[in-house]
Parts: structure tokens; sequence; C-alpha cells
């Protein structure tokens, strides 16, 4: 059975950054491509 460790907060936070990083991510790439070739990003 769970245990909850009761830090629940830390993961809310951690779970918003993450949502933030990726909804970030294809607008910052969409101007990285305008000065660098799709491949060199890879």
């Amino acid at each position: 059975m769970h245990i909850s460790s009761g830090r629940w907060v830390y993961g809310l936070c951690l779970a918003l950054l993450t949502a933030f990083l990726w909804g970030i991510l294809p607008i910052k790439l969409k101007q990285v491509l305008l000065v660098m070739d799709p491949v060199t990003v890879t």
C-alpha cells in the first residue's frame, strides 16, 4: 500500500515547471531554427 510522503507541493511545482518548459520549447525552437539548420540543432 502506498504511503503519502506529504511533499505534494514539491511535486506540483515540478509538474508546473515541466509543463512550462514543454510549452516554451516550440517557441524557442522556432527562434533558433531561423539561424541554425535542423541537423545542427538535433
